[in-house]
């Protein structure tokens, strides 16, 4: 029949492969070989590449690094960098160095001031058998050479000279206290001399910044006044007056940085010792700061930068020489201080005739002079220290040291 389908050849062409239990059983197997396989390669991965760099390193030392982990730089560690002690192997007493003057008429010597490298002191010589310092000098600490002055005194003493790149101020003083605190700008070779104020009484030390010129002086019986002067305009100002009878008129005033700071009577009523207070005032804009440290205070000195010192007497032997830094508790760095100066970055003080150094920094002591000399402390600023070499008292030996930075 032509309708029939010849199944024979229909099975051949389009029959489709049956899957028997033979063939089932053998794709099974494959897959779970291959299945086997891929996890035993794991296992080889994770073991290789997990597990043994820990034992190796554990065991050996030995560091691995897969070849997928990209190998990072370590991260050195910071040690900090210890500051500098730029006074460490310093012989401070082999800094010490002497002012010659070819002059041999000036037996004595006084005063001394630095101002940048240079140096100005009066001389002193015999007068009708009377020693009378009639000279000032300038010394160059550079060329080491001393150059007298064509300056003319009216009285009997050069006293107590400071000097700028301006002006040279200095008291024109009478043998028996009093005088003329003079000033004359460098550029008229002191041939125009210009009459601050007449001293009646004592002989005030004065302290020099820019152009204000800074003193305390007796005026009439008891009384002490804190004058300030612009040097420029030539306008004085008492901007304190002390009581009748009171220590604070002997205690020498400061000038730094635009501040002008003085000792004065605590007003706050203290049992026991008698306290005192530190006043400050800025020049420009007469802002008054006051410090209570709850000791007395005698010749008050600032660096300008936060740090005051102070004697807790008045130069007697048992003096303690104060330092109190941005108002925090005060301390003491010398017992038997008997005077001091401060400059920026260090403290220098006399104790038993011989003259330290507190260095404000690293908060050490160094000696200046020789354990064989004997010394007198005479000045200090422009990071130069002075004194006198007594060893011998016959005759006076003026000498500095630069205290390094």
């Amino acid at each position: 029949m032509k309708g029939r389908i010849n199944s024979r050849k229909y099975r051949r062409k389009y029959q489709v492969k049956r899957f028997t239990r033979s063939n089932y059983r053998t794709r099974g197997s494959t897959k779970l070989t291959i299945f086997i396989s891929l996890a035993v390669v794991i296992f080889v991965v994770c073991v290789v590449y997990l597990v043994l760099p820990p034992l190796l390193l554990s065991k050996y030392g030995i560091v691995f690094v897969p070849p997928y982990v990209k190998e990072q730089t370590p991260t050195p560690t910071i040690t900090p960098t210890p500051t500098p002690n730029p006074y460490e192997n310093i012989d401070f007493s082999e800094l010490q160095q002497e002012v010659a003057v070819a002059a041999s008429q000036y037996s004595w010597y006084g005063d001394p001031y630095f101002y940048g490298d240079t140096l100005m002191f009066t001389a002193g010589e015999l007068v009708s058998g009377s020693a009378r310092m009639t000279t000032l000098f300038k010394y160059d600490t550079q060329t080491n050479r001393a150059q007298r002055q064509n300056v003319m005194l009216k009285h009997d003493h050069f006293l107590y000279p400071v000097f700028n790149d301006e002006f040279v101020v200095y008291l024109d003083a009478k043998h028996d206290g009093g005088g003329e605190i003079i000033a004359h700008r460098f550029d008229d070779n002191y041939q125009k001399p210009i009459l601050i104020k007449t001293v009646y009484t004592g002989q005030p030390a004065l302290f020099l910044e820019g152009n204000y010129l800074v003193w305390i002086e007796r005026t009439g019986t008891n009384m002490d006044k804190l004058f300030v002067c612009d040097l420029k305009t030539q306008e004085t100002v008492a901007v304190q007056m002390f009581e009748r009878g009171s220590y604070y008129g002997t205690s020498k005033p400061y000038i730094k940085n635009g501040l002008i700071i003085w000792a004065d009577a605590d007003e706050e009523k203290a049992t026991g010792a008698i306290t005192s207070q530190i006043c400050v005032m800025n020049i420009q804009s007469g802002d008054m700061t006051s410090y209570k440290p709850q000791t007395y205070v005698h010749d008050p000195k600032t660096n300008g930068n936060g740090i005051f010192a102070w004697l807790d007497g008045n130069h007697g032997p048992d003096t303690k020489l104060y330092i109190m830094k941005n108002g925090d508790e005060p301390q003491v760095i010398a017992e038997g201080a008997v005077d001091f100066f401060m400059d920026d970055d260090f403290i220098t003080y006399q104790k038993h005739e011989s003259i330290f150094a507190y260095l404000i920094s690293t908060g050490e002591t160094v000696e200046l002079t020789k354990k064989t000399q004997y010394a007198q402390l005479a000045g200090a600023s422009s990071g130069y220290v002075a004194w006198f070499d007594v060893t011998r008292r016959d005759v006076d030996i003026l000498k500095y040291a630069k205290i390094p930075k």
